[in-house]
């Protein structure tokens, strides 16, 4: 018999999640699925105010690895029928120091991965990174603040191939306009309020089926075992740190290698300073 608190926290977190909540993005941007893939199209097509796109390939929760440095996870990437790599995450909670260079990094490191080696620079990907935040970032009021490299004496002429970041502002939608209302409906959690016809046949479909409620219970108990394996690293991090355990006996309670236990404990440690 299902545990019944359980089912009632999943229930609980699919009434009140909308887009801009980490694990509903999980489940909406669920791999082959045509109705999530054209809710992402629609999202794309209107902020980019281009209504022929067309995502050949997506994926949620998408990481791109940097060995030795930082790496990425992005909400949702994608790319298009124009070979275009596109990055969209939802940030419902913003650090406005943050938030700008790591768009920057987001995109040189999508770009750093799209040309193999022994391509021509000519190969490299178009990579265009979307954040959509709850807050107005820069106060003016505007809907998108839009970020291009361009020449400084003919700001209409763009660089060839450079990255673009564009910031949309969640506050206070214009739902009298395209981008106002898709940008309220991502940050509605009830499907009967959304007014763009492919987020609300996606958002019913999860949030009225036994299918999504299961999903969305899987997704709990992965992220509760995270969450619980995080704090054991923790607390092993903290006996090193103090001589009260070994390297070596740490690692093994981690099932990690010292070399791995180490580079984590460093970066757990640096995110503690930031």
């Amino acid at each position: 018999m299902p545990d019944e608190k359980r089912l009632r926290t999943a229930d609980e977190i699919m009434r009140t999640q909308s887009l801009m909540d980490d694990l509903l993005v999980a489940l909406f941007f669920e791999q082959d699925s045509p109705e999530a893939k054209a809710a992402l199209e629609e999202i794309l097509r209107t902020i980019l105010n281009d209504p022929k796109l067309v995502v050949e390939q997506y994926h949620a929760e998408h990481v791109l690895t940097n060995a030795g440095h930082h790496s990425v996870q992005i909400d949702v990437w994608a790319r298009d029928g124009s070979g275009r790599q596109l990055a969209l995450e939802l940030q419902k909670v913003t650090d406005d120091e943050e938030l700008y260079p790591r768009a920057v990094f987001e995109a040189a490191t999508m770009v750093v991965h799209s040309l193999p080696a022994g391509q021509p620079y000519s190969d490299l990907d178009k990579t265009i990174v979307i954040f959509i935040t709850q807050r107005d970032l820069e106060g003016k009021g505007k809907p998108v603040y839009w970020y291009r490299m361009v020449q400084e004496d003919d700001p209409a002429k763009v660089m060839p191939k450079s990255s673009e970041c564009l910031f949309v502002n969640g506050k206070n939608p214009d739902r009298s306009t395209s981008l106002g209302r898709i940008i309220a409906d991502i940050q509605e959690p009830d499907p009967d309020l959304i007014q763009t016809e492919a987020l609300r046949r996606r958002m019913k479909m999860l949030k009225s089926s036994n299918e999504g409620r299961k999903k969305m219970e899987d997704l709990l108990a992965i992220d509760r075992a995270e969450t619980a394996a995080q704090a054991t690293l923790q607390v092993l991090y903290g006996l090193v740190g103090r001589k009260k355990l070994t390297l070596a006996d740490a690692a093994e309670a981690a099932d990690m290698t010292e070399n791995a236990f180490v580079e984590a404990m460093q970066a757990y440690e640096a995110s503690q300073k930031s």
